[in-house]
């Protein structure tokens, strides 16, 4: 974003809201993991999961996580490491989900282990009466 990271922040939340507002039935949406660095997106994430939805923290080794920010030349520059963001959003994570999946990797692990894993957590997901958010 040309505007900065708070900026982006703003959009991400008024994205957020709208699209729940618009659609809370039948929806998976994946966040961003700053998602939880705004107020009104980890209200907004509470309150679906108060109403029922299902708000699933996908939680990766950092190193893992790291690996791919850094590997990847078209995303902007990142304020910190990301090893500090996670220290900071960890407890915000855990503040606002129903459920959480640890995806497993090991070293030298590619995206399709990750891809599998996924997938498998969407149709487990997708088998609970629950709407899915």
């Amino acid at each position: 974003n040309a505007n900065g990271w708070p900026k982006f922040r703003e959009l991400e939340a008024d994205l957020l809201s709208s699209v729940l507002k618009e659609k809370m039935e039948g929806v998976v949406l994946a966040c961003g993991g700053g998602v939880v660095e705004t107020e009104g997106c980890r209200a907004v994430l509470k309150k679906a999961g108060k109403q029922g939805h299902v708000v699933v923290h996908m939680q990766r080794d950092i190193k893992d996580v790291e690996a791919y920010l850094t590997s990847d030349p078209t995303r902007p520059p990142l304020p910190e490491a990301p090893s500090v963001a996670w220290a900071r959003r960890e407890p915000l994570y855990k503040d606002c989900c129903t459920h959480e999946f640890l995806i497993y990797s090991k070293t030298g692990a590619d995206d399709a282990g990750h891809e599998q894993l996924h997938a498998l957590a969407l149709r487990a997901l997708s088998a609970t009466p629950l709407p899915i958010l």
